[in-house]
């Protein structure tokens, strides 16, 4: 019961992206479709719960690439605040000593 739990919270990652879900369906042999949910029956089926493991590595690289993802637009907009401050300081000291005219 503990290997079904762990695989479907792996499965229902919202961090999972269209590249995770191709090397979830190479792993399983298997397409997912909208049309047909993955049911607890389809995972049994398909023998889901042999690769625990394998799902369980997937899934926790795409949470570490979204954290990777948040921290990175974090850094870039501090990056853009920052470059728009320095720009504005360096216009307003120009602007104070006489070079602009």
């Amino acid at each position: 019961m503990r290997i079904q739990l762990s695989v479907i919270t792996n499965l229902r990652n919202p961090t999972l992206k269209p590249r995770h879900w191709e090397e979830i369906e190479a792993i399983l042999e298997t397409e997912f479709t909208p049309e047909e949910p993955l049911t607890l029956g389809r995972l049994v089926q398909i023998d889901a719960f042999y690769f625990a493991e394998q799902l369980e590595e997937i899934s926790g690289k795409a949470s570490s690439e979204a954290g990777l993802e948040s921290i990175l637009k974090k850094v870039g907009s501090l990056n853009m605040d920052f470059l728009l401050l320095f720009s504005f300081s360096f216009f307003v000291s120009f602007s104070y000593f006489g070079f602009l005219c």
